[in-house]
């Protein structure tokens, strides 16, 4: 998740310094990367949650041995089991 938020502003300012973009006057140049480091920091993470499945399966065996022998209602064996891992 932290790879957005580090990598984004890093390849602004490249490009900004790059082609000779970045203002000379301190406080536009610290107002700008101000503004990119909190648009960053604002929607990279959001970005970055919503590349994992936000449902998980288990293997049964996996887990503690209370859980090793639940069974389903027909009474067969569950063997996974799905959790929300609450992103």
């Amino acid at each position: 998740m932290p790879v957005m938020p580090l990598l984004v502003p890093t390849i602004a300012f490249y490009y900004l310094s790059k082609y000779n973009k970045m203002p000379q006057n301190k406080v536009i140049k610290t107002g700008l990367e101000i503004m990119i480091f909190v648009t960053t920091l604002t929607f990279a993470p959001p970005m970055a949650c919503a590349l994992f499945p936000q449902y998980t399966k288990t293997k049964v065996k996996n887990l503690e041995p209370e859980f090793q022998s639940l069974k389903d209602s027909n009474g067969s064996t569950i063997t996974h089991l799905y959790y929300n891992k609450g992103l």
